[in-house]
């Protein structure tokens, strides 16, 4: 039970019910800031970058561009209770959502601008399990190589990709999941 993190056994103290992990949804979008404030926790986040660059050849053929154009690129720690549970890169197609460089996201989650500014066609999920890297485990507060959850989400607009997300976060802090009905098939 320690080890599926139901336990958390402390030396020389006892053993303990573990706090459950939150969890989010995979079939949805979910806003972390207000999933964290439903659960009744404090949420602020901590902008890191927030810039605009050329990007990549291979980010720009996932963004489907003709040609490599310029686009929004943000890197954002969000806490619950201050305690760092995600990090939170997104690249921005300008195209569709003007001026994301010059929000304050500190102040105002990425997901309530984002949801504001255009409407979400179309969602491409991918998870996986990951070893945290330097930079990931110094924001999140982790060991180097401590398991994360990594979820790629890329969304549309119609035809137009929106938004690339690299959400990072501590394996041992959150859980992804989800529950639904499948359609029938024919």
């Amino acid at each position: 039970l320690t080890s599926a993190g139901f336990l958390i056994r402390l030396q020389g103290v006892g053993t303990f019910i573990a706090p459950p992990r939150p969890q989010s949804t995979l079939i949805e979008i979910n806003n972390i800031a207000a999933e964290i404030v439903e659960r009744g926790n404090r949420h602020r986040s901590e902008v890191l970058v927030l810039e605009t660059i050329m990007p990549t050849k291979e980010l720009a053929l996932s963004f489907e561009f003709p040609k490599r154009v310029s686009i929004y690129h943000s890197v954002v720690v969000n806490f619950e209770n201050d305690l760092p549970v995600q990090l939170e890169e997104r690249f921005v197609n300008p195209s569709l959502i003007p001026d994301y460089d010059k929000q304050d996201f500190s102040k105002t989650a990425t997901y309530d601008y984002l949801m504001q500014k255009t409407p979400v066609t179309e969602v491409e999920h991918i998870i996986s399990a990951i070893p945290a890297d330097a930079e990931t485990a110094r924001h999140l507060g982790i060991d180097v190589g401590a398991c994360c959850l990594f979820l790629h989400r890329r969304t549309w607009t119609g035809a137009v990709v929106a938004t690339i997300s690299k959400l990072t976060y501590a394996g041992s802090r959150y859980s992804l999941g989800s529950r639904y009905s499948p359609s029938k098939s024919s």
